[in-house]
C-alpha cells in the first residue's frame, strides 16, 4: 500500500529500491527478500522498467580510495589510520 502511494506521488523508483537494499544491512536478506520481490512486482505493475539503471559511483580500482575518503569526510582524519 505504501509503495503504491509513493510511486503515485512521484517518489523515484531508485530511491525506493535503495531503501529496501539498505534495510538488508540491518535486517538480513532473509527478512528483506520478500519485500524486494514485492517491490519489484509493484514497480512492474506501475510500468517501471527493471532492472533499474546502475547507480555505481566507484570502480573496483577506486573503491578503497573513494570509501576511505567518504569515511574521512564523515568521521574525521583519524579514519586514515
Amino acid at each position: 500500500m505504501w509503495l503504491h502511494a509513493a510511486l503515485k506521488s512521484g517518489v523515484d523508483p531508485v530511491a525506493i529500491k535503495e531503501t529496501v537494499y539498505q534495510a538488508t544491512a540491518y535486517l538480513g536478506i532473509g527478512r528483506v527478500h520478500d519485500f524486494l520481490v514485492a517491490t519489484n512486482k509493484v514497480m512492474e505493475e506501475f510500468g517501471v522498467t527493471l532492472p533499474l539503471p546502475s547507480q555505481k559511483t566507484v570502480t573496483e580500482k577506486t573503491r578503497f580510495h573513494d570509501g576511505l575518503e567518504k569515511q574521512v569526510s564523515l568521521f574525521g582524519l583519524g579514519m586514515r589510520k
